[in-house]
């Protein structure tokens, strides 16, 4: 029977030996982890060895994480894209970077790299611009050469050459040595982001996208509110769905570079696919680079049974039914 009991309590010794050191090592191997996620996280979150001072960078206006992300690492001022972005997602606001050229004079953490281009402190503030709605490729390349060094305005309109109606209106801040090919990029990820929305009731639609945007491009120099805007917008839906030239001034006035209040008779006779007094449908391109408003009323016009309008002396639009009161309104509102 002690034989017993010396045995059982040996067995009970070697059990609890072994209990403690298998504690022991899950405690070894947790601390090893922890040892190991700290080291790859102090790694990631310092510059690479080939970091060196000073170095500038430039962030540009509308680019998004991702874009500034990959500019720091190119600039070997981070070390990492992926934990650049992941920081800026759980700890900081991913809309608050602000445009502008940033001077890194020495190795700095993701941390603190993040809350310097977000606290805008910038070497050389970024240059607000403006490019208004309806407003064609090339006056849109003489107000970027005005406001950007080194802007080209040459390449801007060789690059944008097919892509009229595609660079999108709004007020852009750029660094100020934004090149020609930045500044498209920008306006056209501008397009592309400020028009997704629409995207849904484009694929609805009975024109495709580009006749959408064709068409909006027309109605930015033909109206001049969101109200008329949607009218002429039926108006010539009217046109194009009963095979009626669209006889928009502002085609014309595109093709021969005049302000719609200089074309003349003789004008509107000119031979050229952009006439649409001679030729039915939409100009070969778009005319104009159009903002949302006028986008949208293409997508949802007002309804009518309009084929004719005018724009009075007074500014106001007048509409009609038929070519007999669209005479009438001509003798009393434009003579």
């Amino acid at each position: 029977m002690l034989t017993l009991h010396h045995s059982s309590f040996v067995s009970s010794i070697e059990e609890s030996t072994k209990r403690k050191s298998s504690r022991w090592r899950i405690l070894l191997v947790i601390a090893l982890l922890g040892i190991g996620t700290s080291f790859v996280f102090s790694y990631l979150n310092t510059p690479p060895t080939s970091f060196s001072a000073p170095t500038e960078v430039v962030i540009e206006s509308g680019v998004g994480v991702t874009g500034i992300a990959t500019t720091l690492v190119e600039a070997e001022v981070i070390r990492s894209a992926w934990w650049f972005k992941l920081q800026t997602v759980l700890f900081y606001d991913p809309t608050a970077f602000q445009a502008g050229v940033y001077e890194f004079k020495e190795p700095q953490t993701i941390g603190n790299v993040i809350t310097k281009l977000q606290q805008g402190e910038a070497v050389v503030q970024d240059i607000s611009v403006t490019l208004v709605e309806g407003r064609t490729r090339d006056e849109y390349a003489v107000v970027l050469a005005a406001a950007l060094p080194n802007f080209d305005p040459e390449e801007f309109l060789t690059l944008s050459s097919e892509l009229e109606g595609y660079l999108f209106p709004d007020t852009y801040r750029f660094a100020p040595k934004t090149t020609a090919t930045t500044a498209l990029n920008v306006l056209t990820t501008t397009f592309a982001e400020r028009t997704k929305s629409l995207e849904e009731v484009i694929a609805t639609h009975s024109l495709t996208k580009n006749e959408v945007v064709n068409l909006a491009s027309i109605l930015e120099k033909e109206a001049n509110s969101p109200e008329s805007m949607k009218l002429v917008s039926g108006i010539l839906q009217n046109r194009l769905q009963i095979g009626m030239a669209l006889q928009a001034d502002a085609t014309v006035g595109y093709v021969l570079d005049k302000p719609l209040s200089e074309l003349t008779p003789e004008d509107l006779k000119r031979e050229s696919r952009y006439n649409t007094y001679l030729h039915p449908g939409l100009p070969p391109t778009p005319i104009s680079n159009p903002g949302l408003t006028a986008l949208e009323a293409v997508l949802h016009p007002t309804p009518s049974e309009y084929l004719y309008y005018i724009t009075g002396n007074d500014g106001k639009f007048y509409y009609s039914e038929t070519y007999a009161e669209h005479q009438r309104n001509i003798d009393r509102y434009l003579r």
